[in-house]
């Protein structure tokens, strides 16, 4: 089952109990490893949610209804905001889960990415399905298709670019394109492929 953030979370005996609001990232799985749900009212914190106990729970509407009671759920253990950070520099949200990537808090004790430079500027770079590829000329050949990471690490290791015309062109091919992140440059909201090999054939 896909877990909504934003989504209510309802008890087993029908009581409104809170609010999921992140999601815990695990490098070392490469996976969701836990929730932050908020335990709403005058008293409400927030508390950390095995990833198992939502993906199991029921859904009426935009509720999750899970199987334990209001005071159960207020003392699974309390999410310590400073134990956890933002995702490190060059971590991308994975494309599967489809959340933001403000969404996601990763432990501090976790392994961190190296900063990867932009010749653009760009002290963050960021990277999303969707986003415009250029060629080497800033010509526009098409969008990112999904994204391949290290599983220990996070980093960017590939892109995939869906088809079309002006890609038919420049790799002389109808499939898909993978590049590696040695001919990737993200900055100014895209994609741009560097080296003379993506220039724009005529």
């Amino acid at each position: 089952m896909r877990v909504e953030l934003d989504a209510k979370v309802r008890t087993h005996d029908g009581q409104d109990a809170g609010t999921v609001r992140r999601a815990v990232w695990d490098p070392e799985r490469n996976e969701i490893s836990e929730f932050v749900v908020n335990t709403g009212g005058l008293f409400g914190h927030d508390v950390l949610i095995g990833r198992a106990v939502l993906e199991s729970a029921s859904r009426d509407g935009d509720v999750i209804v899970i199987d334990m009671g209001r005071d159960e759920l207020r003392a699974q253990r309390p999410y310590d905001e400073g134990r956890y950070t933002i995702p490190p520099e060059g971590w991308l949200a994975p494309v599967t889960y489809g959340y933001a990537m403000q969404s996601y808090v990763w432990p501090l004790a976790a392994p961190r990415t190296e900063t990867q430079a932009s010749p653009r500027g760009s002290e963050r770079p960021t990277l999303e399905s969707g986003m415009l590829v250029k060629d080497a000329d800033g010509h526009t050949i098409g969008e990112v298709r999904e994204v391949d990471f290290d599983e220990a690490s996070g980093a960017l290791r590939s892109v995939v670019i869906r088809r079309g015309r002006a890609l038919d062109r420049l790799t002389g091919r109808g499939d898909d394109l993978r590049i590696g992140v040695d001919e990737l440059d993200i900055g100014d909201g895209a994609v741009h492929l560097v080296g003379e090999e993506h220039s724009r054939r005529t």
